[in-house]
């Protein structure tokens, strides 16, 4: 071999070792496009999530809602089938008034969620990631109607089983923090509030603010 070509391979494998510890220690987020920050889009992915909103009940039979106000809490965990979440939720909504401070009727919905979710991350950039979700499951609803007759108030309770689905948008930021917008279903469901049986089926837009750990 001469000595010229061993002076090459030399400075070739010098070039080489400068190099290999930085390639070593890249960060592996630079290839492959699935890899998300922590920070901003944790890996288990637990987190409670509070939204606000409007709703409004299927049958007109119901009438119009003086303030027909949708809110909600729910803790969500993604599952080891990835990508199922899992949801458990509470939320309350619609609330007729009439007479002023005096309510003539009032009307509550309370309803307890539980069911599954599925959540895909599309697009990330240095600060956030934006994640829709769909989802669905059993719902537990609890209603109560308080009225006013003569001088007397009274009170009406139902419940009943049915379901949900949802739909939406997350916004991840930076520190686990997200926002969201949700559109929820809830159906097959029905209550006897001292007026015979009605559908209390309900469509319901909420905004919402989570945190993931």
């Amino acid at each position: 071999m001469k000595l010229s070509h061993v002076v090459w391979a030399m400075m070739l494998l010098g070039a080489l070792s400068c190099v290999s510890p930085t390639s070593a220690t890249r960060d592996p987020s630079f290839d492959d496009p699935m890899h998300f920050d922590p920070v901003v889009y944790p890996a288990s992915m637990g987190g409670f999530v509070t939204t606000i909103g409007l709703s409004e009940m299927q049958e007109d039979s119901w009438g119009s809602f003086d303030f027909p106000i949708y809110v909600g809490v729910a803790y969500l965990q993604k599952l080891g089938m990835d990508p199922l979440q899992m949801e458990i939720g509470w939320n309350y909504n619609h609330e007729k008034i009439g007479g002023g401070s005096s309510p003539e009727e009032r009307l509550r919905f309370f309803v307890v969620d539980l069911g599954v979710g599925v959540a895909i991350p599309l697009t990330k950039s240095k600060n956030n990631v934006f994640e829709p979700y769909v989802g669905g499951g059993l719902a537990f609803l609890f209603a109560r109607k308080d009225e006013e007759v003569g001088l007397e108030i009274e009170h009406f309770q139902d419940g009943d089983q049915g379901y949900y689905m949802h739909a939406g948008l997350r916004m991840h930021i930076e520190g686990g923090q997200y926002l969201s917008v949700d559109w929820r279903w809830l159906r097959a469901v029905e209550v006897d509030l001292g007026a015979g049986l009605q559908s209390a089926e309900s469509n319901s837009l909420s905004i919402g603010f989570g945190y993931s750990f």
